[in-house]
């Protein structure tokens, strides 16, 4: 055990002296970061979830304004414009929805005909869902009213308008009579999915950790092989699976620091919550280390040099990060998608880290994702070994 520490810490400071793949680790994946994050919201998750909206209120009575008044409430934020700015700023992706009301809606609504309302999108996402929800509920608000409106203008009592504002105005005076609450078992309560900087954050730290471990380390290995490096060292009293522990060791503490450091410069800079235990996000951190060294060590029992190492490496990096919801929020992706991202140990890793950060998720909740992390790291690395060729 001790040869294998010492093998580790050499790994390390060796590491230590390459200005060029401290930066690498460290300061690219920050920068890309900021960039990303700022493009999906910035650190808007982390307080109130904004969908801008654009409303095309051509109606000019009490049902457009009713409709209208719908975006002035959290998450939305309300523009005013016209058909053709709104289709403008639909296609430029500057509003997530267009909602259009037609002339003489309220006219319609008293005489009891259909209304077109209208929401434009440009492509299928959680705003427009959103919007269409709120309006749902304004509907059935302004129908038992319009309703209520129609029953005693016909009686004589009060003109039409008059009774729709009163009528609605008790939506705006007493509570619904029925409150639906949501409770899922086994989590913390679910808030909002990841965007913005409590998405790029832990995505590309995920990503440039892959980068690190498994292809850097591949290769690393390979080319010690190359240089005879690691006859040299079996030539010496040490084992062969304290030469593979140690390497994998290195491995793992590089992951772990550079995990380390990244989530905590995120933090400090992009605002970034990575919940309220250290130890959850250390215990995710070195399970993800695991299993990104482990099949480091897989990749580089499959190819021939370094040089194949390196470019089998990123491609695999690259398809990992795709399939585990490193560049998008995967909450949003179709089931077949999220079913896939439970395959691979990047969906996983991006899994546990998503639920420290929106849902401060305990260690208790996310015990699964720690075995099946560990899970792949040592069937990786029990292949890895196995079909490892040391000279």
């Amino acid at each position: 055990m001790k040869n294998a520490l010492i093998i580790a810490l050499n790994h390390l400071n060796n590491l230590r002296k390459d200005r060029l793949a401290l930066a690498f680790m460290f300061i690219l994946p920050l920068l890309l970061a900021f960039v990303t994050g700022l493009a999906f919201g910035g650190g808007s998750s982390s307080g109130t979830y904004v969908i801008p909206v654009a409303v095309v209120e051509l109606d000019g009575g009490a049902f457009g304004a009713r409709i209208a008044a719908v975006f002035d409430q959290e998450p939305f934020a309300r523009r005013d414009v016209g058909e053709e700015e709104a289709a403008t700023l639909l296609q430029e992706r500057a509003v997530s929805a267009t909602v259009i009301v037609p002339a003489n809606a309220t006219d319609l609504l008293q005489s009891g005909q259909r209304i077109s309302l209208s929401i434009l999108q440009t492509v299928a996402q959680e705003g427009p869902r959103m919007v269409e929800q709120h309006l749902n509920a304004e509907l059935s608000r302004i129908r038992a009213a319009a309703a209520a409106a129609s029953l005693v203008s016909q009686n004589g009592i009060q003109d039409w308008q008059t009774s729709f504002a009163a009528a609605y105005g008790v939506w705006a005076l007493h509570e619904d009579p029925v409150k639906v609450s949501v409770d899922t078992l086994g989590t913390a309560p679910v808030a909002n999915h990841a965007d913005g900087y409590n998405l790029s954050s832990p995505g590309y730290m995920v990503m440039f950790g892959l980068m690190s471990i498994t292809a850097a380390g591949a290769a690393l290995i390979l080319r010690e092989r190359e240089s005879g490096t690691l006859s040299r060292l079996l030539s010496a009293p040490l084992s062969r699976g304290q030469l593979i522990l140690g390497k994998m060791l290195g491995l793992i503490l590089t992951g772990t620091v550079q995990a380390s450091v990244l989530a905590a410069a995120s933090g400090l800079l992009f605002g970034v919550s990575w919940g309220t235990s250290p130890l959850t996000l250390l215990v995710i951190i070195v399970a993800f280390s695991f299993a990104a060294a482990g099949l480091g060590m897989f990749l580089a029992a499959l190819c021939k040099s370094a040089s194949q190492a390196s470019a089998v490496g990123v491609l695999t990096v690259l398809v990992l990060s795709m399939l585990g919801g490193i560049w998008w929020p995967m909450e949003l992706m179709p089931r077949q998608v999220q079913l896939i991202s439970r395959l691979v140990p990047s969906g996983w890793a991006m899994a546990a880290f998503t639920d420290i950060i929106v849902r401060g998720a305990s260690l208790g909740q996310l015990w699964v994702h720690t075995a099946v992390l560990a899970a792949f790291g040592a069937v990786f690395a029990t292949l890895g070994v196995r079909f490892f060729r040391y000279h």
